[in-house]
């Protein structure tokens, strides 16, 4: 089951990542093919974009897990944090061919970032890139997680163009939304 939030699908500098290593990481597919990234944080439930829903449990073994995710009580983000993007979208700017692998990048938390996106950037919202660019969630990666400290902290949502400096990610920020993520969990008679 989807979540959450999107004007532009969105790895760009990244590596491959090893098989099984980011067991929360999951891939809406569509037609047999990826459509959206999201972020298995339950068993029945996954975390996307919203317009990449679609309806279909997890199975949960030692390679398919649910990601840990932020206390409503936790510390903020602060400037500079080290968070890791994944997904498979395109690995290179103006790209339509999407990654055939898992790729992750690591990527900081960019403080007040109103000043690049001219306001529209809200409480709800945190960005995240490279000061000198090259590192970014891009096209395809959409509705997948940005993970800081082994925490779910973010959704690819948004962005002008991808790895740009003057243009970092935009995520949803998912400690906005702990109590009622673990309301709807909880209120699921399907658990």
């Amino acid at each position: 089951k989807s979540l959450l939030g999107t004007l532009q699908q969105r790895i760009i500098g990244g590596k491959e990542v090893e098989p099984y290593s980011l067991k929360y990481q999951a891939s809406i597919q569509y037609n047999n093919g990826h459509y959206c990234g999201g972020t298995l944080i339950h068993a029945q439930w996954v975390a996307s974009a919203a317009h990449c829903w679609r309806p279909r449990p997890a199975s949960l073994n030692a390679n398919v897990q649910p990601v840990s995710l932020p206390s409503a009580s936790a510390l903020p983000l602060s400037g500079g944090s080290v968070c890791t993007v994944s997904g498979w979208g395109v690995t290179q700017i103006y790209s339509y061919h999407l990654s055939p692998e898992l790729r992750a990048v690591d990527v900081e938390i960019i403080p007040n970032c109103q000043s690049f996106y001219y306001w529209r950037i809200t409480e709800n919202m945190v960005c995240a890139g490279s000061p000198n660019g090259g590192k970014d969630s891009c096209q395809g990666d959409s509705g997948g997680p940005l993970v800081c400290n082994g925490n779910f902290e973010g959704i690819v949502s948004w962005g002008v163009s991808c790895a740009n400096p003057s243009y970092p990610g935009v995520y949803t920020k998912v400690r906005n939304y702990i109590s009622w993520i673990e309301y709807m969990i909880n209120s699921d008679s399907s658990n």
